[in-house]
């Protein structure tokens, strides 16, 4: 009984959700540990330039997992990679342009920034990848075209 339970709320749509979620704590806690290790190491420079760094650092991680985990029934449909760059680029100005309003506007610490992308980032991303980046490939015809007068 309760592994009929597991298989039901691992599969189908609160099974992505779930596996999106795991991903995420993953990705996000790669994130805050390199914002928390690059500030003290880039000083004077400000939180903004580690989270651009951190940003980078954990994006090829969190393709690799989103891919093969999150969304590995829809993995290896043509173009997945370009439209989960271009889906981060989004990412990346509300990521660092959250870190750059609470740091540098608000002027409040950057652990605020750090919760800003752990709440706004996989808000965003969870349906673009959904229903964009990670979505089901068009079906593969025969090549022959109906048509074609036979």
């Amino acid at each position: 009984m309760l592994r009929q339970g597991w298989v039901a709320l691992t599969t189908g749509f609160p099974g992505r959700v779930m596996r999106y979620g795991i991903v995420g704590v993953t990705v996000a806690s790669l994130y805050s540990l390199a914002v928390l290790v690059l500030v003290p190491l880039i000083r004077p420079m400000v939180p903004t330039v580690a989270s651009v760094m951190a940003f980078f650092l954990v994006l090829p991680v969190g393709y690799w997992l989103h891919r093969y985990y999150s969304f590995a029934d829809r993995a290896g449909g043509e173009g997945q990679a370009w439209r989960f760059a271009v889906t981060n680029v989004t990412s990346f100005i509300v990521s660092v342009g959250g870190m750059y309003v609470i740091t540098e506007i608000i002027r409040i610490s950057y652990l605020f920034g750090i919760a800003w992308n752990w709440v706004a980032v996989p808000a965003i991303n969870f349906g673009i990848y959904m229903f964009w980046v990670f979505r089901h490939p068009a079906p593969v015809t025969s090549g022959r075209n109906s048509n074609s007068g036979r």
